[in-house]
């Protein structure tokens, strides 16, 4: 049985602000360098919102090859 090397953590980050205007869409990558052979099976996310209506906001991350993942819905956050 062989064992292969493993990676505990990768990581990536993008904290310039991006501007949401009403009734519009904003998007921000982000990218992660893994070693070639190697599949990610973990994602920890973390953001900040600042928005006048962080009810009408959606989250989603978008991986690369997989189906997008709703983080956030409508409705689902509160305050300003």
């Amino acid at each position: 049985m062989g064992f292969g090397r493993d990676l505990r953590w990768a990581n990536g980050a993008n904290g310039t602000p991006v501007a949401i205007p009403d009734g519009m869409a904003a998007t921000r990558s982000v990218w992660v360098d893994v070693p070639p052979g190697s599949t990610p099976v973990g994602v920890e996310l973390r953001y900040d919102l600042d928005h006048a209506a962080l009810a009408s906001l959606r989250v989603v991350l978008d991986p690369p090859l997989a189906s997008p993942i709703t983080v956030r819905t409508p409705g689902s956050l509160s305050g300003a």
